[in-house]
């Protein structure tokens, strides 16, 4: 099985630049994509000669597509390109939000968990870094790493690990009911991916990252997780 995991963050222009924080956080120790909202990508210009980052633009034509299209549209095509553009052949794929801060000794957090999820699950589950709901507590209080999600709470995709080929199908998936058409967000469509395709679906505990961007971007309200740890025991 392959050991590298990509890295993407989904970004776009804001008020506020949490961008800078969130890859201060991050502690980047492989190469990371810059995935784009917009034609505007200024505001990553310090770090286009860094080679642990990688800016991917939005062109002029493309923007011109979709330009009119509702924000959470917008939203939805750029979450799909973060997700075709994640690295080929990886073990999987983690997909950030650009307003989040991580917990220090996230990584081994997530490997442990995913070392457990993959032995009893293979590829068939996708796991949420983060939940901003109470039904991770007592999981977290009793030292377990994950808990099921229940799928009707499930909302918000602040950061999301995809195994390989749930990052495929679900890239399909979205370009057919996100794009092509459209009729809910990214996050919403991925609660009907993983009920239609029997995916299990699960949210580690405590949440790996936190949620920052108070400055929104109008996708939807303010939300923070409740079972946040800023230090974690590495398992």
């Amino acid at each position: 099985m392959p050991t590298n995991i990509s890295t993407t963050i989904c970004t776009v222009n804001r008020n506020h630049a949490y961008i800078n924080a969130t890859i201060q956080s991050l502690q980047a120790e492989s190469p990371t994509s810059l995935v784009v909202g917009s034609p505007d990508s200024h505001y990553l210009d310090t770090y286009r000669d860094n080679c642990l980052f990688r800016i991917i633009e939005m062109s002029e034509d493309e923007w011109r597509v979709i330009c009119d299209w509702v924000l959470y549209r917008r939203a939805t095509y750029n979450y799909w390109r973060c997700l075709v553009h994640s690295e080929p052949g990886a073990r999987g794929n983690l997909i950030f939000e650009d307003d989040i801060r991580f917990a220090v000794n996230w990584r081994t957090r997530l490997l442990y968990t995913l070392d457990q999820l993959e032995d009893r699950f293979g590829d068939q589950f996708i796991l949420a870094l983060y939940a901003p709901h109470m039904f991770t507590f007592d999981t977290y209080i009793r030292g377990g790493n994950c808990k099921e999600y229940p799928l009707p709470e499930f909302y918000g995709c602040q950061g999301m690990y995809y195994p390989e080929r749930q990052r495929d199908l679900y890239a399909a998936y979205i370009c057919e009911h996100g794009i092509e058409t459209y009729h809910t967000p990214h996050d919403l469509l991925l609660r009907e991916y993983v009920t239609e395709n029997n995916v299990r679906l699960f949210a580690t505990t405590p949440s790996l990252v936190q949620h920052e961007g108070s400055d929104s971007t109008g996708l939807g309200f303010w939300h923070q997780a409740y079972t946040f740890a800023e230090h974690l025991p590495e398992r």
